[in-house]
């Protein structure tokens, strides 16, 4: 795949019809994430969400005649933690409950990471907190991501104090904002935990990067700066 192709117009909708419209068969896509990323989003949708798991089951059996009923399916099932995961059932779930809420897609998305961030920052990913280094959690971040996901590639382009800039790629068109959206929410609440300042994360531009799988993949560039001056570098 090539990053030197044209620019594509993200959708208004943050992907949200494009997520719903898969070609996949539920539960096959051959893009997937780890388990704990489902054990999250269930317990938000639990403890968070009006009417929780029978309400989120109930609206993706409205997203679609056909597929809704094996959504809430899949959705129903144990989820081990480092298991892999067809990727596009947890998002397709965050425009469900998006619904439910009354939020647009990538905002509820947001909400919904910060609160598993929260969690697995003062859990399984503790040792984040010893990263004194905001350039470091934002180095970090994206490179974890390799273990939640098993076709996003990523490259640091620029990692200074200024700011650190990574291209992403391997990612489907149609899951890239959410994607870009769950990185945004991670960083800048790891980086508040660890008592640092919150920093500007920006994505883009979204480039063409052909057919893979049968679906339009993209490559992005992922920004991350911080509003009031160069982050501060570790302490020795």
């Amino acid at each position: 795949m090539s990053e030197d192709g044209k620019e594509l117009a993200l959708p208004r909708d943050g992907g949200a019809a494009a997520l719903v419209a898969t070609p996949f068969e539920v539960g096959r896509a051959p893009f997937r994430i780890k388990g704990n990323a489902y054990r999250g989003h269930l317990d938000y949708v639990s403890n968070e969400i009006p009417g929780g798991l029978d309400a989120q089951a109930e609206m993706l059996k409205r997203l679609h005649p056909e597929r809704g009923e094996l959504w809430a399916r899949f959705m129903d099932q144990t989820f081990l933690a480092s298991a892999w995961y067809d990727v596009y059932p947890i998002a397709i779930a965050g425009v469900a409950c998006a619904r439910i809420v009354g939020l647009p897609f990538l905002e509820f998305v947001h909400r919904r990471v910060c609160v598993q961030a929260q969690g697995d920052i003062k859990g399984i990913h503790r040792f984040l907190l010893k990263l004194i280094s905001a350039k470091s959690i934002a180095v970090r971040i994206p490179i974890m991501s390799a273990q939640y996901f098993d076709f996003v590639e990523i490259e640091h382009v620029k990692a200074d104090k200024e700011a650190v800039v990574a291209r992403v790629s391997g990612i489907p068109f149609a899951l890239a904002p959410w994607w870009t959206t769950l990185a945004d929410a991670y960083i800048g609440t790891a980086s508040e935990i660890a008592g640092g300042r919150r920093p500007l994360i920006s994505a883009g531009p979204y480039l063409d990067a052909g057919d893979a799988q049968g679906v339009r993949m993209c490559t992005v560039h992922s920004q991350v700066t911080w509003q009031d001056g160069p982050a501060p570098e570790e302490e020795s």
